[in-house]
């Protein structure tokens, strides 16, 4: 009646609402290596101490293999740089990057060494012709230390290098093809080498869960990227490290997330138009699918599930497993053969509850092996996520969806039976009339009897016996 069907949308937005809320505002982003690990293992005593104390870890800001180290220009750009990323969010100051760093500030760097015996600042560029000559006498003396950080070539393979590719299809080559040489070299053969690229090492501290590690990122890259300028013959170099590779991901997971779920409801809301013959029909399933998803989104938020690569791929797996227990429902509402809405929906739901719950049954059963898991990550991320997709699909498909439908469902498809393809329609072959009290069987197309035809086999024999009533 009207009063339940009003409780039943009652508990039912509020409920969705009230798992959105939570999901929205409680849920953490990332995927420790601590839920991954095996359960009681070395592993997993060792990552989550290294979680809890040892948050610290090493980046490099890379200097691209085009740059003229030699401009003055160039030398101005990277002693700017290094401040700004030393300066970015959670970039250690013990040590700091400049404290460490081979080219400018550190005691035994390549500037200190040669300007400050001259008088000069520390972080004066060194005119060009005199840049090479210099670089070479400190990196045979105070800089020996430092040639894992610095990629040096040969100028003139590069360039026999260039002429030949330059000669086969007109591109130009990057240094980069060069190969690498030592950079330490002696008098006779450092004219003809140049520095290629280089890295300067830094440490990001106090990473204690993901929104630590995306600033991290941001911030040293916007500090990089704010003191780069190739395109004029400038600096050109970017940040990168461990948090970099793995946490990559999290700058965007949120809109990752929306645009898998979103392009998998349209998907949804446009082949349920088709088959169903009924825009109508294919929103309220796509709504309800939404909701379903909300409420998962809100409940795997209380047991502690983190959005990650895992869980985005989780939720369009979610839209296809909710598929089943609300487009079948909604074709099985389509083509009822009742008058009212509250009929149709209760046919329907006659139809369709058996092999729904069969489905549901036999799902969990299924996905009760994951429970044995020893690892904790199996058991959260996978069981614990397919089996509330499984139960609340279920209860919204076989509750929600009918009451909604019964309220505002589309009209039935009518089939036109003069069509020879459409007379032997299995569901309209017979339809139910109910006179003085007794259920009376007429024949859809009105033939005057029906042939029904028995084949049984008796010895060996097959024996067919035709019998004919009138209706």
């Amino acid at each position: 009646g009207p009063l339940s069907k009003t409780v039943v949308l009652l508990i039912w937005a509020g409920f969705v609402v009230a798992m959105a809320a939570v999901g929205f505002t409680t849920t953490k982003t990332g995927l420790p290596l601590s839920e991954v690990a095996l359960d009681g293992s070395y592993q997993a005593d060792f990552v989550q101490i290294q979680e809890r104390f040892f948050v610290a870890y090493e980046a490099y800001l890379v200097t691209r293999s085009d740059v003229r180290f030699e401009l003055e220009n160039v030398q101005t750009a990277m002693v700017e740089q290094e401040i700004a990323v030393q300066l970015s969010e959670h970039a250690s100051m013990s040590p700091s990057l400049r404290e460490i760093s081979w080219f400018s500030n550190s005691s035994f760097s390549f500037l200190a060494t040669v300007n400050l015996p001259a008088g000069r600042g520390i972080d004066e560029p060194i005119a060009k012709d005199r840049y090479y000559p210099a670089f070479f006498s400190w990196i045979q003396t105070s800089g020996s230390s430092f040639t894992a950080d610095l990629w040096c070539f040969n100028k003139s393979a590069h360039d026999a290098l260039d002429s030949a590719e330059i000669a086969r299809d007109g591109a130009v080559v990057q240094r980069a093809h060069a190969p690498r040489i030592s950079c330490v070299q002696y008098a006779f053969a450092a004219e003809d080498t140049e520095l290629g690229a280089s890295r300067q090492t830094f440490v990001q501290s106090g990473l204690i869960d993901t929104p630590q590690y995306v600033e991290a990122i941001e911030s040293s890259r916007a500090a990089c990227d704010a003191h780069n300028n190739p395109d004029a013959g400038g600096n050109d170099a970017f940040v990168y490290g461990f948090i970099y590779e793995f946490w990559q991901q999290y700058l965007n997971v949120w809109s990752t997330l929306y645009q898998v779920v979103g392009y998998s409801l349209l998907g949804v809301l446009i082949v349920t138009s088709v088959l169903l013959f009924s825009v109508q029909s294919a929103v309220i399933v796509v709504v309800v699918i939404l909701s379903v998803l909300l409420q998962v989104f809100g409940i795997m938020a209380l047991v502690g599930v983190r959005l990650n690569a895992v869980t985005v791929a989780n939720y369009a797996i979610a839209v296809g497993m909710a598929v089943e227990f609300t487009a079948h429902y909604a074709h099985a509402f389509r083509v009822a053969t009742a008058s009212t809405r509250d009929e149709r929906a209760c046919e329907a739901l006659g139809e369709m509850f058996s092999p729904a719950t069969s489905g549901m049954l036999s799902t969990v059963l299924a996905l009760l092996a994951l429970l044995g898991s020893d690892f904790s990550f199996i058991r959260k991320y996978y069981f614990g996520f397919l089996f509330s997709i499984v139960v609340l699909g279920y209860v919204n498909g076989m509750l929600v969806l009918p009451t909604i439908l019964s309220l505002i469902g589309p009209e039935r498809i009518h089939f036109d039976f003069s069509s020879p393809a459409l007379a032997s329609s299995p569901r309209d072959s017979r339809a139910e009339s109910t006179a003085n009290g007794v259920s009376v069987y007429t024949d859809a197309l009105s033939s005057p009897s029906s042939i029904d035809r028995v084949e049984s086999a008796r010895g060996g024999h097959d024996e067919t016996r035709f019998a004919s009533r009138e209706r």
